[in-house]
């Protein structure tokens, strides 16, 4: 009695309902339905460095290491099945028509984005030389960051003596402390015009595109995970009302924003809907999260984030006299579809298709303390 339940880190309900709400948001904003809707990016990011950290972290909680070469070839089988029949199927609609054009090469839109550097494309304010795959820049936002951070987590972990697991806790202070204080720099450094991070984030439309702006926000899900595991609390479904009160303030005040002025409390709401859904198991924005629709898009919104700009596209190019609600039915409904049989015939079956040698428990999220007293007491 009084035991919170345990799930595993990948099939936590209310993660995967947060995720689906994201792509769900970008795809409205992108069908030109809701102003706002790129905070889902936001939310996207934040969750990003969460999920990343936890799994980095629980490895080497099991395991006493982290198998970098591992991890990246699981990265690589996650990603690069959906990314290359976008990019083939992009390339043969280029190849036959003039449709998803964009000012540069087909030779170099491949080759930027296959390299994960758009970001850096669209950051200079080139997205158009992309065309129908400018989406792409967050993508390789993430990537590059998940080239750098999973090696401080691995150096740090391998402070302690290996497979001696009380000293692990060090660690972990160290690493939260790490990412806290990295979160507080890069965000500083961006509120200052003088320095390279400031003056790129200040000048013409960088400031919501800014590499250095998205880095923060996945520092910040960092740095969320590593303070849950440090101190996991159990709190009243109240709790979430007022992250439900701010989220309605910023989308009510949302016109008195900029563009990049926004990125950053939707980062900060981002965080604390991460917090609140996990310490609330039970509260309206949790039982919201874990409805079926909302996890199953969740489940799919890596297909779903790369296929819907392009069917987008050639929806509006292909029928324009299209009237708005039936264009935005008809490109939710391909990019379900398609996202849906990329899922269950290409990306899971690659994602499962390598078994480790020594299967590890799964992981789970700690339980809040007061939790855990009741069960070491036999409640």
């Amino acid at each position: 009695m009084g035991r919170m339940s345990s799930y595993t880190l990948g099939r936590r309900p209310q993660l995967d309902g947060l995720r689906g709400v994201a792509v769900l948001l970008v795809m409205l904003t992108h069908t030109k339905v809701l102003p706002w809707g790129y905070v889902g990016l936001d939310v996207f990011f934040v969750l990003s460095g969460f999920l990343i950290t936890t799994l980095l972290y629980e490895e080497g909680a099991r395991s006493g290491r982290i198998d970098l070469r591992r991890f990246y070839a699981r990265r690589a089988r996650r990603l690069l099945p959906a990314l290359a029949v976008l990019l083939t199927a992009y390339a043969a609609v280029r190849l036959g028509t003039d449709l998803l054009g964009g000012h540069w090469s087909l030779r170099h839109q491949l080759l930027t984005t296959l390299l994960f550097a758009n970001n850096w494309v669209v950051a200079a304010g080139r997205d158009s030389v992309l065309g129908a795959l400018s989406p792409t820049w967050s993508l390789a936002e993430e990537e590059q960051f998940y080239v750098l951070w999973p090696v401080v987590v691995w150096g740090l972990l391998r402070l302690r003596r290996p497979r001696i697991r009380p000293r692990l806790r060090l660690p972990l202070r160290v690493l939260a402390l790490l990412a806290v204080t990295l979160t507080v720099i890069a965000a500083l450094l961006l509120l200052v015009p003088h320095t390279p991070p400031g003056a790129w984030a200040h000048s013409h439309r960088q400031g919501y595109f800014d590499p250095f702006n998205r880095a923060t926000e996945l520092l910040l899900g960092c740095a969320t995970a590593l303070l849950w595991r440090l101190r996991p609390v159990a709190l009243p479904g109240a709790a979430q009302l007022p992250l439900l009160l701010a989220a309605f303030t910023l989308a009510w005040h949302f016109d008195g924003f900029r563009k990049d002025e926004s990125v950053r409390w939707a980062a900060a709401l981002a965080a604390l809907a991460l917090l609140t859904t996990l310490a609330v198991e039970h509260g309206t924005l949790t039982r919201l999260l874990k409805l079926r629709p909302l996890r199953y898009a969740g489940r799919i919104s890596y297909g779903l984030y790369l296929y819907h700009w392009p069917l987008a596209t050639m929806v509006g190019q292909l029928f324009p006299w299209l009237p708005r609600p039936a264009y935005v039915l008809a490109t939710f409904a391909l990019s379900f579809a398609l996202a849906a049989a990329s899922w269950h015939f290409l990306e899971s079956r690659f994602l499962h298709s390598r078994k480790p040698e020594q299967p590890a428990a799964p992981p789970t999220l700690p339980a809040p303390q007061r939790y855990r007293e009741r069960v070491s007491s036999g409640s």
